[in-house]
């Protein structure tokens, strides 16, 4: 726990998985990459105005935003999934 919690502190990727917003160099430090961070900045927005985590993703397809893949299909659960991330950074 205390070597995740240092890497986190640090910024650096921990584990095999980047969270979606971020990219690794090839040293795991993360930086944010910015086109992701925009979406993410979109779903917050979406999700404020009130809209589900159905239909935060339904607009994303409309509007053909990619995903992680670089795939269109978006599901609430990623969804929810960034909205936690963005909520614990916030709460830090």
């Amino acid at each position: 726990k205390t070597a995740i919690a240092h890497k986190r502190k640090n910024g650096e990727k921990i584990g095999r998985h980047v969270e979606f917003g971020f990219s690794a160099d090839s040293d795991g430090k993360l930086t944010a990459n910015r086109k992701e961070q925009e979406i993410i900045e979109l779903i917050v927005r979406l999700r404020q105005g009130g809209q589900t985590l159905q239909s935060i993703a339904i607009e994303l397809m409309r509007l053909q935003v990619p995903n992680r893949v670089g795939g269109q299909t978006w599901y609430p659960t990623t969804i929810k999934t960034i909205l936690d991330r963005q909520n614990s950074i916030r709460q830090k």
